[in-house]
């Protein structure tokens, strides 16, 4: 049963540690930064080919 316990706990945990990713990653696709990288990234393609 304990181990049971352990499972569900670990469970929990990781479920909580994603959805903080999910957001995370969310939050920073939506940011003016990523906006001014990607752009960045644009301009740097024009310029290597």
């Amino acid at each position: 049963m304990e181990i049971l316990e352990k499972i569900e706990v670990s469970a929990r945990l990781l479920a909580e540690i994603i959805s903080v990713v999910l957001i995370t990653n969310r939050q920073h696709k939506n940011s003016q930064f990523w906006g001014q990288k990607t752009g960045c990234f644009a301009r740097f393609d024009v310029f290597s080919s």
